[in-house]
């Protein structure tokens, strides 16, 4: 079973990132009748990511968005919940959610990291968002419903081999930077 990795840039609590855990490992069982090894990181460092593994940065807002330094130069949208960049050549993904659209609800912070990392395992933008509801459609909140769509693309893509972006740890900036959210 793939890993599944949350940088907590934006510093979620230890309470929250447990009950975040719980929603995903709920999701996840629903996909691939056992639970995703989810787990918390600062950094890359002695972490082994895979090519069948995810990583999701939580950030604190679009303000302070790691994927800027994407090699693919994406486009932050100010007033999305996340985003998530790709490559094709070598297929290579990173994703990120904006901890301040999620108004310290986890469930939705749970779905929102969920909905990201189905643009990174499928590789696919906006086309992602279709009719068929669920956790894939553009807008989702805390109530929205993992559908049989959003299952069957997961077990059909579960160990498509995408490298994640860790480089992206390196973009955090230092605490008390004065330039934190600027550049």
């Amino acid at each position: 079973m793939p890993n599944f990795y949350i940088a907590n840039v934006a510093n979620v609590p230890t309470d929250k990132q447990t009950a975040v855990t719980g929603a995903l490992n709920i999701l996840f069982t629903r996909i691939a009748a056992g639970q995703m090894n989810v787990s918390w990181i600062t950094s890359a460092t002695g972490v082994n990511i895979t090519d069948t593994d995810l990583l999701v940065y939580v950030v604190s807002s679009y303000s302070y968005s790691l994927i800027k330094h994407f090699p693919t130069n994406p486009t932050i949208d100010p007033t999305s919940n996340g985003l998530t960049a790709f490559q094709t050549n070598p297929k290579k993904a990173a994703s990120e959610v904006y901890l301040d659209s999620c108004l310290n609800d986890t469930d939705l912070l749970a779905k929102l990291i969920f909905h990201e990392s189905m643009h990174n395992k499928l590789l696919m933008g906006n086309e992602m968002h279709d009719k068929s509801g669920g956790l894939a459609q553009e807008t989702i909140s805390a109530s929205t419903q993992l559908s049989s769509a959003d299952i069957q693309r997961w077990k059909s893509n579960w160990n498509k081999k995408v490298n994640q972006w860790p480089e992206g740890f390196g973009f955090i900036p230092a605490p008390g930077d004065p330039l934190a959210g600027i550049l």
